[in-house]
């Protein structure tokens, strides 16, 4: 796990703009260069409250985490994950989001982390309850997900 870099604009680009995660999107089209070029310099500059990860298996980066502030000095983050669409079906997704998730804990210690998800993006949905995320709300489209610290610990430890 390293945090992300310049270095990762384009792959993160590309990952982004893959058929399952426009299908998925809020936007439910893809990102242009010049867009994410933007939005990508901004987010990085962001990294040290608003963490975001880059994951690596046998030197190939398989996804990301990221974690959003939802209001600026609050504890709660919105949780974006993207896996490299090379390792769908591995089970890199909720190994990733576990590893960032206590990463977060070790860096806030008590926030929480919510999740939009589709509610067609079973596999998102799977690896976010793997991770102990509860459905707290649905717009009838996307699911909004929620983790405090106090329960990823307490379920932790029953694992």
């Amino acid at each position: 796990m390293r945090d992300v870099s310049l270095s990762d604009m384009g792959q993160v680009l590309s990952w982004r703009n893959s058929e399952t995660c426009v299908r998925y999107s809020k936007s439910n089209s893809a990102v242009s260069s010049s867009q994410h070029k933007i939005w990508f310099e901004d987010r990085i500059l962001k990294n040290s409250k608003e963490p975001y990860f880059i994951f690596t298996e046998n030197n190939q980066d398989i996804g990301s985490v990221r974690f959003d502030l939802v209001q600026q000095n609050s504890k709660v983050f919105l949780t974006s994950i993207i896996i490299n669409p090379e390792f769908y079906g591995l089970g890199f997704g909720s190994k990733v989001l576990s590893l960032a998730i206590s990463q977060m804990i070790q860096n806030f210690p008590k926030l929480d982390l919510t999740a939009e998800i589709h509610d067609e993006n079973k596999a998102s949905i799977k690896i976010f309850k793997r991770n102990h995320f509860k459905l707290i709300n649905n717009d009838g489209k996307f699911g909004l997900y929620r983790l405090t610290t106090s329960d990823f610990l307490l379920q932790s430890k029953g694992n």
